[in-house]
C-alpha cells in the first residue's frame, strides 16, 4: 500500500502530505526504478489511471501558478491574454493555424514563458528529470554548487475527482477530461472569461487534455493543471492522495543531463526550433 509522509512547506503553519516518502536518486537508472515502482504500487491500488510529472530546479520550489508566482493576480489575466493574442496573430501560421481557440492561446502562452494559471506537466519521467537538472550551457561552472531538483508525480484523476470531475471510461482506462472539448462542459468554469465572475470563489484545480497542435506540446507529452482563482499551490489541494516527487541532489545534476543527453532527451528533442539547435551546438562544445 502507498505510505504517506507528513513534511513542512514554506507557508506558515500548513503542512504538506505527499501520497509517498520523499524519494532521493543520483542516476537515471536509480530514478526509473523509483518510478517503476510507486507506479506499480499505484495501479496495484487504483487501477489503470495515468501518471504526470513535472521537473522543478529548485527543491524549495512549490507547485504554485507562474501567474502567482510573478506576483498578478488572476484578473489581469484578460489583460495578458488579448495582448498576446493581439501580438500573436502574424506567427500562428507558422504553425499551420489562421485562428485558434482561447484554450490554444493560452497553451502557446504558457509554452513560451507568459505567466498564466495553468502548470505544464508531461507523460513522460523522463522528460520531467529534464526540466529538473537542466542547465544553459552558457551558465556551466564546474566550481558552482547546483541546488537540489525535483521531480513530481501527479495522479491527475485522484487530483480531479476532490473537484468532483471525475474520468470518463474508455475501455478500462480512466480518462482525463479536454480543456476545449464541446461535449464537456465540465472545465469551462476556468476559463478566462469565467474567472471574474467568480474571483472570490474556493474552487480546486484540475487536470485536463490539451490538444498538442503545437510542436512543443507534442514534443513534450504535454498535459496541464489548471487553478481557479485561489492561488494555494498544489501540491496543499489534495497533495496527501494525489502527488509525490523524487529528488536529485544538486551535484548529480551534471552526471544526469549526459547521462539524458545519451539516450536522446536534450533540447532540440524537446522545443524543436533554431533556439534549441544553438542549445545544443554548445552543449557539444562543453562536453
Amino acid at each position: 500500500m502507498p505510505i504517506r509522509q507528513q513534511g513542512l512547506e514554506d507557508t506558515g503553519s500548513e503542512e504538506l502530505a505527499i501520497l509517498f516518502s520523499d524519494a532521493n536518486f543520483e542516476t537515471v537508472p536509480e530514478f526509473l526504478q523509483k518510478v517503476a515502482a510507486h507506479r506499480q504500487q499505484v495501479h496495484d491500488t487504483n487501477g489503470p489511471v495515468p501518471l504526470w510529472y513535472r521537473g522543478h530546479e529548485d527543491t524549495t520550489w512549490q507547485l504554485k501558478t507562474s501567474l502567482t508566482r510573478r506576483g498578478f493576480g488572476v484578473e489581469r489575466e484578460q489583460l495578458l491574454l488579448d495582448r498576446f493574442r493581439l501580438n500573436a496573430a502574424n506567427y500562428l501560421e507558422t504553425y499551420g493555424r489562421a485562428t485558434v481557440t482561447e484554450w490554444d492561446l493560452m497553451f502557446l502562452m504558457r509554452h513560451h514563458g507568459a505567466p498564466s494559471r495553468l502548470m505544464d506537466w508531461t507523460e513522460s519521467p523522463l522528460i520531467a528529470l529534464y526540466f529538473a537538472v537542466e542547465l544553459h550551457p552558457s551558465r556551466w561552472n564546474t566550481s558552482a554548487e547546483e541546488a537540489d531538483g525535483d521531480v513530481w508525480a501527479l495522479l491527475p484523476t485522484v487530483l480531479n475527482s476532490g473537484a468532483s470531475v471525475d474520468p470518463a471510461d474508455e475501455g478500462d482506462l480512466p480518462m482525463v477530461p479536454m480543456f476545449d472539448d464541446p461535449a464537456d462542459t465540465r472545465l469551462d468554469i476556468y476559463r478566462t472569461d469565467r474567472i471574474a465572475e467568480q474571483a472570490t470563489a474556493s474552487i480546486q484545480p484540475v487536470a485536463g487534455h490539451g490538444l498538442r497542435t503545437f510542436p512543443r506540446l507534442e514534443a513534450q507529452q504535454g498535459n496541464f493543471t489548471i487553478h481557479h482563482a485561489d492561488p494555494k499551490p498544489l501540491d496543499l489541494w489534495y497533495g496527501e492522495t494525489a502527488l509525490w516527487r523524487y529528488t536529485c541532489p544538486g551535484k548529480s545534476k551534471a552526471a544526469l543531463r549526459a547521462e539524458l543527453r545519451a539516450i536522446g532527451i536534450n533540447r532540440l528533442a524537446l522545443f524543436r526550433d533554431l533556439d534549441a539547435v544553438a542549445w545544443v551546438a554548445e552543449e557539444a562544445l562543453r562536453d
